[in-house]
């Protein structure tokens, strides 16, 4: 175990400090505390031992603080961030479970990290937040719905690792910028009602219920993780996602495959099918999912990739592009 070392007590009355760092130290002893100046704080696995020394009283004694990080910081007591000037906020918290009460009415950046830390925004935060990101966080589908909700001018979300997410829904007029990585289980559903969304990264298993309302949506770079097989539920699962996917210009697809065989494709094909090679079949009876899209980046892990049957499927989906790029991996 790493030793805590003690700071000296005349640091945090140090009125011309703007940028303060502190790593395995120790705080206590401290009954008054005057930080005028500081602009950043930065306390990574600090331990708060004093009883007069809180995370609120210490942000109150920092007026013109604007960027703001906590990293398993040990003895945190009343947990709450209050602060006219804090533009910046990041919560990491992996141990010991804790509720973040979070009132600071010029916040425009934050970021929670881990599966014990939970939030609380006060009335206050929500007018000016325009960057959320959460990682590795626990929170449910309703709780995320109704926050965005609240929030007017939020331009860029970003989901990683987030679990107890099932049926994701997400409003924000606003919302230019959408990242959702690796959330939930397995397979979430998604419903994303973002009329000025400009841009989606997705990455995970092929949902079935994937909806996404934009008529300004630009660029979506979407991966896929590897399913069991590529059978009709894929590829009807494939077409409808990329349907809800009204993207103008630039589109990158990566499905990490590998050939697999379909035994019901197998005795109509007679030979392997690849993840983007739509069956005839189905051209026949869906319409191409992406008529207007002008630019498409393949990236797959088969070694016979670019082939003419991968091309001519892809271009059946997308019959108006002016750019075709096949990556293998």
């Amino acid at each position: 175990m790493r030793t805590h070392y003690s700071l000296p007590v005349d640091l945090l009355r140090a009125r011309s400090l703007t940028v303060v760092d502190l790593y395995f130290v120790t705080l206590w002893g401290l009954r008054s505390i005057s930080l005028p100046s500081l602009v950043s704080l930065t306390l990574g696995v600090v331990k708060l031992n004093d009883e007069a020394l809180h995370i609120h009283s210490l942000v109150l004694a920092c007026c013109s603080l604007e960027e703001l990080v906590l990293n398993e910081c040990e003895g945190v007591k009343w947990p709450k961030i209050s602060s006219l000037s804090l533009k910046s906020l990041e919560i990491y918290c992996e141990r010991k479970r804790t509720t973040f009460r979070i009132e600071a009415v010029n916040l425009n950046y934050f970021l929670g990290s881990g599966y014990a830390a939970y939030f609380d925004f006060g009335l206050s935060s929500y007018g000016a937040l325009t960057e959320l990101s959460f990682s590795c966080s626990r929170f449910s589908d309703e709780w995320l719905e109704a926050l965005t909700l609240k929030l007017p001018v939020l331009k860029c979300l970003t989901l990683m690792d987030c679990e107890n997410l099932w049926d994701v829904k997400i409003r924000s007029e606003q919302l230019k910028y959408l990242t959702l990585e690796r959330n939930g289980y397995s397979h979430i559903n998604a419903t994303i009602d973002s009329p000025n969304l400009l841009r989606l990264e997705y990455e995970g298993y092929l949902s079935k219920k994937f909806s996404v309302n934009s008529q300004n949506l630009l660029e979506a770079e979407i991966k896929f993780e590897k399913p069991s097989e590529y059978d009709m539920d894929w590829y009807i699962n494939m077409l409808k996602f990329l349907s809800s996917l009204n993207c103008s210009e630039y589109l990158r697809l990566d499905v990490s495959s590998e050939e697999t065989v379909s035994p019901f494709f197998l005795c109509l094909t007679g030979k392997f099918l690849e993840a983007l090679i739509f069956p005839k079949e189905l051209q026949k009876v869906y319409s191409s999912p992406l008529p207007s899209l002008e630019d498409l980046e393949v990236r797959t892990s088969s070694p016979s990739a670019d082939n003419s049957d991968l091309r001519d499927s892809l271009m059946w989906a997308s019959p108006s592009l002016e750019t075709l790029s096949i990556d293998p991996k």
